[in-house]
């Protein structure tokens, strides 16, 4: 059965004449109804007077907000913001992105306490494990396998770590002791005694400021100075340990006298770590000794580790983390306590702003102090004398870079043996 057009025509045919164009008026809308929901009588009733018949709501969209604006929101209010469109019991219904936001109400997560919490239990562990792995401690304390990507045949080659200029005005040579590797080096034509000169922790001989460093030694007092890779290091085997690098030491000191050291003066020169060491070979070989020097030292072993930069974070967040590295050390490097027994001659030398081992907190300055008093509780008569020079402005790795170091060392050298008088630290304003 077919259903009539309101003028009585058929829908698909115009009249002729008229515009094929319909106006609001004679054509209403039909209300749209979901699928969902079954087909209702069409209602007869004409649209309410003022209201176009195409506004007419449907029931399923009777109560939906108005489009693109919030629910409680004034559209002069109402900002521009991101638009979603979410279904709701097959209504599409729009919503403000930004005030959905701002009017959840999801509890904030305590990330700082978090993190804080992590930060803690990162440091106990780490604590701990100074305290129990003595293999942690012997690769922070040597830093043995921090070398750089050098080719071993370049630890020899000679013309490579020095140069052709110093090649023609030096006479060096490599050496081989046992399972140990390094050099020596004299300025041509003067021979005023041997310094054996000990590195401190990580990389090698070969190390460009390390050169530098026993080449001006060289220059500035006129003595041999011999340089070892000790045990770990660069191309030398074995393995460091506070023990094992001491026999090191005696070994090295055996090779020079045996070379004819012992008809010339004998010095020891160390740095860093390589104080602590020239130290424990002073205790060993006191007798043949003339003179220590001590390059950036520090007072021991112990004392260090806890007031080094790296442990400062375990130290301020853990409360017993200081007991901890102290009762934990196995390789302490007591320099303070061979020095104030020792009658050999010490030069300390350090610079103001050495970073790695503050003067003041476990550096010279303290080791100074601890002499005096471990003197002053012992038997004092008979000691070596120690002399004490900081560097204004000095950090850790360039003390002999200052104007004044070949002087104050060569100076140190002369007057070793000659009853040296232990005295308070002075400033060298360089």
């Amino acid at each position: 059965m077919t259903r009539s057009s309101p003028r009585g025509k058929s829908p698909g045919r115009r009249s002729p004449g008229k515009s094929p164009h319909r106006t609001r008026e004679t054509t209403p809308t039909r209300p749209r109804t979901p699928k969902s929901t079954p087909k209702k009588e069409t209602s007869n009733r004409s649209p309410s007077p003022g209201r176009s018949p195409s506004r007419a709501k449907s029931p399923s969209r009777a109560k939906s907000p108005s489009r693109g604006r919030s629910p409680g929101r004034s559209p002069g209010s109402a900002k521009k913001g991101k638009v979603a469109s979410t279904v709701h019991l097959g209504r599409i219904v729009n919503q403000d992105i930004t005030t959905a936001t701002l009017n959840s109400k999801t509890p904030c997560r305590p990330r700082v306490l978090t993190v804080l919490i992590y930060f803690w239990m990162v440091n106990l562990v780490l604590s701990l494990s100074l305290y129990f792995s003595v293999s942690l401690q012997r690769n922070l304390l040597f830093l043995h396998k921090v070398v750089y990507p050098l080719p071993t045949s370049w630890y020899t080659d000679l013309e490579y770590i020095f140069g052709t200029e110093v090649l023609s005005d030096y006479n060096v040579e490599n050496v081989e002791l046992d399972h140990l590797r390094g050099y020596s080096i004299e300025r041509s034509g003067v021979e005023k005694g041997d310094i054996i000169f000990f590195h401190g922790n990580a990389a090698t001989r070969a190390l460009s400021w390390r050169v530098n460093h026993i080449k001006l030694l060289a220059e500035n007092t006129g003595c041999k100075v011999w340089a070892f890779d000790l045990s770990g290091y660069g191309d030398s085997g074995g393995y460091p340990t506070e023990a094992i690098v001491t026999q090191d030491a005696v070994n090295i000191y055996d090779y020079v006298v045996s070379k004819g050291g012992k008809k010339k003066k004998v010095y020891v020169y160390g740095h860093s770590l390589g104080a602590a060491i020239g130290a424990k070979l002073v205790k060993a070989r006191g007798a043949g000794i003339k003179g220590l020097v001590l390059d950036s030292p520090f007072v021991n072993g112990t004392q260090a580790a806890v007031n080094h930069f790296s442990t400062l974070t375990m130290r301020y967040t853990i409360p017993f983390a200081g007991w901890l590295i102290r009762s934990g050390m196995v390789d302490k490097f007591s320099t303070d306590e061979i020095i104030a027994e020792s009658n050999v001659d010490v030069l300390v030398i350090q610079g103001t702003r050495d970073m790695e081992i503050p003067v003041n907190v476990a550096g010279g300055a303290v080791l100074e102090e601890g002499v005096r008093r471990l003197r002053k509780e012992g038997a004092a008569k008979g000691r070596g004398g120690l002399e004490v020079v900081l560097f204004e402005g000095a950090g850790h790795e360039n003390v002999h870079e200052q104007q004044e170091y070949g002087k104050v060392v060569s100076k140190f050298l002369k007057g070793a043996g000659k009853k040296m008088k232990l005295h308070m630290p002075k400033f060298n304003k360089a």
